[in-house]
């Protein structure tokens, strides 16, 4: 019984991470770079953190099985915990305090990424 949860628990992580990867390419494919994937800090972990000129996105990614249950699936202790992340980021990257920022939300489900860009705010 325990095996059976943590192959299922490996699985939603590979599922995640290729979401993750997946949403990279189509971010870079409009124009962004990539600064972190899998962005670590003592609160936790940003997944993609990118510049697009003189502006830094925080972004979230999730796959899901519908956009419906994506839009559901970001809860709010989650973009909290985003947030202090970025003032982590921040505060270790000062060449970008005088940069623009916001926090976007990737939802994947099948081979489409949907982009909400500035989903909340800080």
């Amino acid at each position: 019984m325990a095996f059976n949860h943590l192959k299922k628990k490996q699985e939603r992580e590979e599922k995640g991470r290729c979401a993750e990867k997946w949403a990279a390419l189509f971010l870079r494919l409009k124009g962004y770079k990539i600064l972190k994937h899998r962005y670590q800090n003592p609160l936790g972990e940003i997944d993609l953190i990118l510049q697009k000129g003189k502006l830094i996105v925080f972004c979230e990614v999730k796959a899901r099985q519908s956009l419906n249950k994506g839009l559901e699936a970001l809860a709010p202790y989650q973009q909290k915990r985003i947030i202090k992340g970025a003032r982590c980021f921040q505060t270790k990257y000062p060449q970008f305090q005088s940069y623009d920022f916001r926090f976007d939300y990737i939802i994947v489900h099948g081979w489409r990424c949907h982009h909400l860009k500035n989903a909340w705010q800080s």
